[in-house]
């Protein structure tokens, strides 16, 4: 009996008729790289209606758009900076506001449920995001892999919002210049010449850094079980 309401603390309390409800989107935070370049980037909005994944192209410049949903479960919201870089995110579920601000600490998190509505939307849908927001969990941070299993097994908990294992990971093959991370945490990079090796400690997931100078993107990739991939490419000049 317990568990049991330990784990529907995390579910939505009752059901909520499918009422079409819009919604204020505020993209309320700023790209780590438009406040270097004093310049606003272009974004890719994408959410869950409550039957489909919705996309559309916002100029540089917009930062509120209203959207249209069913008002009868959790509905994740993301705002891709480039259409590709990590999100800003957000929700709005039946007992929220209508006014949904997108954030960057939220990102990760409803970019992983985001996905996962086209395979469990039933259960996305379900889930209480507002209790889990309560309760301070960094949602930066956890452990993904264990959150889903959880989620789509019907044991979610307390104990479900564990943070995932920090890895030191060394790299030695991004170009020599000044590099600005767009994560608070990690930091902006110096290297003197080519190839310097470099280590850091991370959290499994996406990181990116931009060379202004070379125009070149230099992405990281974290996993779970902490292998590390990297690569370089075109950055994107909105600017």
């Amino acid at each position: 009996m317990i568990v049991l309401i330990i784990m529907l603390v995390f579910i939505l309390s009752s059901c909520t008729v499918e009422i079409p409800v819009t919604v204020t989107v505020n993209l309320a935070d700023h790209h780590a790289w438009e406040e270097i370049q004093g310049k606003e980037m272009y974004y890719t909005l994408r959410y869950y209606d409550g039957e489909k994944i919705v996309s559309l192209n916002l100029d540089a410049g917009v930062r509120t758009v209203d959207i249209r949903v069913q008002g009868g479960g959790l509905r994740p919201i993301i705002a891709i900076p480039l259409g590709k870089l990590n999100p800003l995110g957000g929700f709005y579920w039946p007992e929220g506001n209508t006014n949904v601000n997108l954030l960057r600490e939220y990102g990760t998190f409803a970019r992983v449920l985001l996905e996962a509505t086209e395979y469990r939307p039933k259960v996305i849908s379900g889930l209480n995001v507002g209790r889990i927001l309560r309760e301070g969990v960094d949602l930066e941070v956890i452990n993904q892999e264990k959150f889903l299993d959880a989620l789509f097994e019907g044991t979610i908990g307390y104990d479900t919002f564990e943070n995932a294992l920090l890895y030191s990971i060394t790299f030695d093959s991004i170009p020599s210049g000044l590099w600005y991370s767009d994560n608070p945490r990690s930091d902006d990079l110096y290297l003197r010449r080519n190839g310097e090796e470099i280590t850091m400690k991370l959290f499994p997931g996406v990181y990116y850094w931009a060379n202004f100078d070379r125009l070149l993107l230099f992405s990281v990739v974290i996993t779970e079980d902490g292998m590390g991939y990297t690569g370089t490419s075109k950055l994107t000049k909105w600017y």
